[in-house]
């Protein structure tokens, strides 16, 4: 369930812009979520500057922007990606795939299964 810490909310509203579901509003200066319309998409977690909106209690990842990529570099990226087609038989060990895993959780989708069963794991 998504959910507002209503004391780091900042009332900007990007969330309230994002949501393609039309389930937040802000409410006297501070972000609300109607919960039977959340499609758990976390596109509002993934937006908001204060880190006051998560998703089950789990706090957002904190991101160092100095990090990220360039466009010039993204666009390299694209251009040279390639599927694989040739596997090794090779064991993946279980902590790299746990890894890829949380950072599948940042994706939207609607594989809520995914995500309560990592929030379950993890915490």
């Amino acid at each position: 369930m998504i959910v507002v810490d209503e004391e780091k909310c900042g009332g900007c509203g990007l969330c309230v812009e994002i949501c393609h579901e039309d389930c937040m509003a802000l409410v006297e200066g501070t972000a609300h979520v109607e919960h039977v319309y959340c499609s758990t998409c976390t596109q509002c977690i993934a937006i908001c500057p204060q880190r006051a909106v998560s998703w089950n209690g789990v706090p957002p990842e904190p991101h160092d922007r100095d990090r990220l990529p360039t466009p010039e570099q993204i666009d390299e990226l694209l251009k040279q990606r390639r599927s694989v087609r040739r596997f090794k038989d090779r064991k993946v060990e279980r902590p790299l795939l746990e890894e890829i895993i949380g950072y599948g959780i940042y994706a939207p989708t609607n594989n809520y299964h995914l995500r309560a069963s990592w929030s379950t794991t993890r915490v």
